[in-house]
């Protein structure tokens, strides 16, 4: 029987909030407070009944115990309400609004409250709707946007009046009559103020609420200014009559003679003649300063326009004068060094042809060899020509690889040891295995053909050719030494220009087109790299070459 008349505090909470008539915080313990805010931050999940308990939580916590406060904002998360699902999330950024407005932080209160409007505007109207557009418009109050500010505390009004009637729409409207009263007075539009006042001081004069006193004392103290504005306005308006009274006796006192006031106003008419023709020589004088200013602008920008022309015309005649000289290259080249491979190629194959039982085997063998060498040597020519046609056209741009140096020799050498075998020079690698750079392949490879390629053709039979490569801090070194004839002075200065390239012949009659150092010196470039030689005649060359290690 006991056990039966017990009520838990949170039920006894929600019966008491329900009825409407006391508040938790003046009709419950504080103790008891704790409790049910400690019962509510257990449960997962509230019910409907539950929105009043956590508003009055709120309302007690808010001003002394701010985390508290925050946590029953985020209780409203818990209520199940499948009729108002976004309920509870307006309710809560509600809250939070009210929690960063008070600690003086306007930006993040307004981002709070506009989330809390996106919510309300999916529910019916609601008191809570019209406490939020109040919140929103007293942000904007205090940061001096008055008119903002009565706009939204009229949209509570139009809101609450969508609501039904009860004691907290009345204590809502009540408290929008209050702001506005404000923001009038704000804009220097007492009348309206104390309409506003007036108003709210009659929605709370007959509850039992203490807000009733203070807009009664607000309307009282409003009134009082305004009777002795009145008061000053009426001693201004005789002390204004009084002044202009004497104004008048002196005016009459000093009224000119007609004399005088013709001197005076032939006076003011040859001033104004003389401002009038001033007036005109200046505009005269500026018109023609603008008109000398315009044309001057004219020649700058035809000069301009002029000066941009002969560029053009200039490097157009350096683009054509590059392009005549390229043709002509290419045409010396097609006409006398891609020639003399093919005269090779026919020659031993028709002897191949026409005597082919009368050569012993080794006869063969060497004109076959002649024959292989002259292919090969057409086409590296045609690769040359093809690489050197593309730099031309700047259609060549380097695509940067990790390359192993030691592997990239390995595919190269075997294309030219059958020449070297021939020619019995001996090939020398120094090469470590974890040599890496960071390069184009294509183009290095290009580059390393082209040197091994000149060392095998002025080295002569039973030379050595030695090729290294040794890493330093950033960079690569390579070298292509070889005991061949050497290059002379006069020819050095011109290995790696496009100016005029050198042909010389090597020690087996070998042609060339000159282009392949050429060739070597831009990718070499073109992959942040430098290219050299070293070389003394009758001794030999050295050619160095620097790329970027990995």
């Amino acid at each position: 029987m006991l056990r039966s008349s017990v009520i838990p505090i949170w039920t006894l909470a929600v019966m008491v909030l329900s009825s409407g008539k006391i508040s938790v915080t003046t009709s419950l313990p504080a103790d008891s407070l704790e409790q049910i805010f400690h019962l509510a931050l257990a449960k997962n999940r509230l019910n409907t009944s539950h929105y009043r308990v956590l508003e009055n939580l709120f309302r007690m916590f808010r001003d002394n115990v701010p985390e508290k406060a925050a946590q029953c904002c985020r209780l409203f998360l818990r209520i199940n309400d499948p009729d108002h699902p976004n309920k509870g999330e307006a309710l809560m950024h509600l809250g939070m609004g009210r929690l960063y407005a008070d600690s003086a932080d306007p930006e993040k209160a307004m981002d709070e409250f506009l989330k809390s409007l996106d919510h309300h505007l999916l529910m019916p109207a609601a008191p809570s709707l019209a406490s939020l557009y109040n919140e929103i418009g007293l942000v904007h109050f205090r940061v001096g946007l008055y008119r903002l500010a009565r706009d939204h505390y009229n949209q509570s009004l139009l809101t609450l009046n969508a609501c039904r009637s009860g004691k907290e729409s009345n204590f809502i409207r009540a408290e929008s009559h209050n702001l506005l009263g404000q923001a009038y007075l704000k804009r220097q539009f007492p009348d309206s103020a104390l309409e506003h006042f007036h108003a709210a001081g009659e929605l709370l004069v007959h509850s039992d609420n203490r807000e009733a006193l203070t807009y009664s004392r607000k309307h009282d103290t409003l009134t009082d200014s305004l009777n002795r504005l009145d008061l000053a306005r009426m001693e201004v308006r005789k002390i204004l009559e009084r002044k202009k009274n004497e104004i008048s006796s002196l005016e009459n006192e000093k009224k000119p003679s007609r004399k005088v006031m013709t001197r005076q106003m032939i006076i003011r008419n040859i001033l104004i003649a003389v401002a009038v023709l001033g007036s005109l020589a200046f505009m005269v004088i500026y018109n023609r300063y603008r008109t000398l200013r315009k044309a001057h602008a004219e020649i700058s920008r035809q000069k301009k326009e002029m000066d941009f022309l002969l560029t053009e015309l200039g490097n157009k005649n350096r683009q054509l004068e590059t392009s005549i000289r390229t043709s002509n290259t290419l045409f010396a080249i097609i006409g006398h060094d891609l020639k003399n491979p093919f005269n090779t190629l026919l020659g031993f194959a028709e002897l191949l042809h026409d005597n082919y039982a009368g050569y012993t085997e080794e006869e063969r063998k060497s004109h076959i060899l002649r024959i292989r060498n002259s292919a090969e040597q057409l086409l590296q020519l045609l690769d040359n020509l093809l690489q050197w046609s593309s730099l031309q056209q700047g259609r060549m741009d380097p695509s940067p690889t990790l390359i192993y140096l030691h592997s990239l020799f390995d595919e190269i050498l075997p294309v030219f040891k059958p020449q070297a075998e021939a020619k019995r020079i001996r090939l020398e690698i120094h090469i470590p295995e974890d040599i890496r750079i960071r390069a184009d392949q294509r183009m290095v490879s290009v580059v390393l053909r082209n040197l091994i390629s000149n060392a095998l053709k002025f080295t002569g039979s039973g030379g050595r050719i030695r090729i290294s490569a040794v890493a330093q801090k950033k960079q690569v070194l390579m070298e292509v030494q070889d005991t061949g004839v050497g290059i002379p002075e006069s020819h050095r200065k011109k290995l790696f220009s496009s100016e005029g390239t050198v042909r010389t012949r090597g020690t087996d009659g070998e042609t060339g087109t000159g282009l392949g150092l050429y060739l070597c010196r831009q990718f070499v470039e073109k992959n942040n790299g430098k290219i050299w030689v070293k070389s003394r005649t009758g001794q030999g060359s050295s050619f160095y070459l620097t790329l970027p290690a990995e």
